[in-house]
């Protein structure tokens, strides 16, 4: 999943930034408490291919709630944890044939993931991948 969070005081075009980034099929979310970032983060994960694109607009002046936003970001998961989750989920253990590889692999790649984070994962998963 690719998560953009858009920050800035009222009036500065979160909105219109948010509105550009739903035109690129981003699922947009505006005025969500920091606090939350992690549950939505959760919950999109949680629907596989559904939402594997997400930005969310944060007034710089929520008051008490801002300071949370960098521990809230500090909670989300890292890359390879949600690569390795997407690839659970469409594995369910089971080793894939390489036609399936190759079309996971591109998925991940489409996602925005690197080479790298993609190739790592795969090792993890107990398998090998090779650059075309």
């Amino acid at each position: 999943m690719k998560l953009v969070v858009v920050t800035g005081l009222s009036g500065a075009g979160k909105s219109q930034a948010l509105r550009a980034l739903e035109d690129m099929g981003f699922y947009c979310v505006d005025n969500l408490p920091p606090m939350l970032i992690p549950n939505m983060a959760r919950l999109c994960m949680e629907h596989g291919n559904l939402i594997d694109k997400v930005a969310l607009g944060i007034d710089t002046r929520s008051g008490a709630f801002f300071g949370e936003t960098d521990e809230a970001l500090d909670e989300l998961p890292p890359d390879g944890e949600q690569i390795d989750r997407f690839l659970q989920s469409k594995l369910h253990g089971r080793s894939p044939e390489d036609k399936e590889k190759k079309r996971l692999t591109d998925a991940l790649l489409r996602r925005g993931f690197s080479w790298g984070e993609v190739r790592s994962a795969w090792s993890r998963y107990g398998s090998e991948i090779w650059e075309e």
